[in-house]
Parts: structure tokens; sequence; C-alpha cells
């Protein structure tokens, strides 16, 4: 999908910074649709994107535009987030003029004075994009479909989360139909195995870097979307724990936890660092700790265990 010039004419679609799969997808294809729909657009990636984004572009060969700043007098329409913390400072918050996005309200919303807002609790904010094409009969192209298909997949985890949806499976269904040769099943494990496949920092890929308040704590949730689970952690644990207790001390953490996903069997390893947060995520998750860790009978995403928390309290 060729670049626009970014001008004030033209509806800016972009993300939170350093988006995932969901968010670039969303934005490429959201733009499409707008100038389907005779409403001159173009996507904007802040950041850098998430290495499953290399992934799923390199094995498509999609090309996608660079990062790229947006202008300060840009109507602008936000996808997968709607925290004004989680944007560039070069967006002014009254020029959104729009909100699509999956995850819970944020406690700065109401900054977004002028946004017309879909929030919908599912799994994917690409779902919702995706539906926009269906229910008005709107080809989509084969970068977008792909795009939003494995968007869907990466954050639904191949439609094995608890938050993955009807309607996430519904529009996945259709995605595939447009292009089944070459979205399949043999490709989305690839991908995932792909993602699994930790090449750099361990202490990078766990995402450990937000420090969240709830209530009068402070929480890190750190995650990686692993195979193997159980393999990795018996190789890595040492490491891990070495990580966890750094951040925690820099930060000045009241909890701190690991939230390992198995992506093709479908469960969670939570490991933990201190008794106080084995306490809380045994309140929260209803599970047994012994020596540090606890396996999950269910697949448990990172924003879940943050609703949880704000939910049943710190």
């Amino acid at each position: 999908m060729g670049g626009l010039g970014l001008n004030k004419n033209i509806i800016t679609v972009t993300s939170y910074i350093n988006p995932d799969l969901d968010g670039v997808s969303a934005m490429y294809a959201y733009s499409e649709f707008l100038n389907k729909t005779s409403r001159v657009s173009n996507y904007c990636i802040q950041g850098i994107p998430k290495k499953e984004v290399e992934i799923v572009c390199n094995m498509f060969n999609i090309k996608i535009n660079p990062a790229q700043h947006i202008e300060k007098n840009s109507k602008i329409i936000l996808l997968d987030t709607n925290d004004a913390d989680s944007i560039s400072e070069d967006i002014k918050l009254e020029n959104i003029i729009e909100i699509v996005d999956h995850h819970d309200k944020s406690d700065n919303i109401n900054k977004f004075i002028n946004a017309k807002m879909q929030i919908e609790l599912i799994g994917a904010t690409a779902t919702l994009i995706a539906q926009k094409f269906y229910n008005e009969s709107i080809p989509i192209s084969r970068e977008s479909a792909i795009l939003l298909y494995y968007g869907i997949t990466s954050n639904s985890i191949n439609f094995k989360a608890d938050i993955t949806s009807k309607k996430d499976i519904e529009m996945a269904s259709w995605l595939m139909k447009q292009y089944k040769d070459e979205i399949t099943k043999e490709k989305t494990k690839e991908i995932f195995i792909q993602k699994a496949d930790i090449k750099g920092s361990l202490r990078e890929e766990m995402e450990a870097d937000i420090r969240m308040v709830i209530g009068k704590k402070y929480v890190t949730i750190a995650q990686l979307e692993l195979v193997e689970v159980e393999d990795f952690i018996s190789q890595n644990k040492s490491e891990i724990e070495l990580i966890l207790k750094g951040i925690k001390s820099k930060k000045e953490l009241d909890y701190i936890f690991l939230n390992c996903i198995d992506t093709l069997e479908g469960y969670n390893i939570l490991l933990t660092i201190d008794s106080e947060s084995e306490k809380l995520l045994t309140k929260i998750l209803d599970v047994t700790f012994k020596n540090g860790s606890a396996k999950t009978d269910r697949l448990v995403m990172r924003k879940q265990i943050t609703r949880l928390i704000k939910e049943k309290g710190a």
C-alpha cells in the first residue's frame, strides 16, 4: 500500500508508540478502508514495531511505511489504544477524531474530547477493522487481509486466549477465505515459532518497563510468548529471577512477575520472586505456587491480569 504525503487534508491513522502486529495491521487496513470510502488517509507508525510485524511482513513480502512524524495539525484516528500516555507527544489530543480499540478504558480517556469511540473488549482491534470491510462489502487487499488475520491470531494466541470472542473467530474465518492459498495453519504455526525465538536480550523480550499504579501499589507485569515453556524456564529461571529482582529494586515496585505463555499448547506459567506477588496471583487467578512458579489451566493475557488486579485489588 503506497504512502501518501502527510498534510492537514489527510486523516492520519496511527497507534501507540512501538506497536504490535494488532496495532500495525489495524492502521494499515483502516487507512485502506478510508481511502476506498472516499476519505483520504495515510497510516503512520510511531517508534519501532514489535518483532512479530517483521516476521509476518518478511514471510508474505509486505512492505510497510517506515516510522514518521505526525504533523501537529493532522486529524488523527487512533487504533489499539485509548491511553493518552501511550502515544507521541507530537499529537494534539484535541485533533484525535476517532478511537477504535479493544482494551479497557484508560484512566485518562476523558482527554480525548473530540473523539468518536468504538471500544469493545474482544481479542483484537484488527477484528473491528476487518468487520468494517465485511459490513460494507468493501474488497480488501491481500496485504490488509493477511496483516489483519495474523493480528487477530497473534493477539488471541491463535484463539486460545480467554479474551477471544466469537467476533474474532468469525472475522478471522472471513479473512482466511479471501486469501486461503496464503493464510494457512502451517504458516500460523511458523509465525508463533519464530516469535518465540529469543535471539537478543531476554530482558528486552520480557517487556517489563511499564510501572503501573493500581490503587496505592506499584506493579510491573512482564510477558513472554513462547513454545515449550517448561523447557525454556528450566534453562533460564536463574536469569529471569535476577532480571525481576533488578527491575523490582530499580522501579521500587510492590509486585513484579513474569507471565510466560505457551502459544502452541495454550497455558501460562507465572514466575515470581516474592511472597507478596504469589499471594496476589493466587487471589486473582486461583493458582498454586511451588518454588516461585504456578501453571494455569487456561491461557490468560497480561491485559486480563491487569484488569483482574484492578477489579479485585492489589
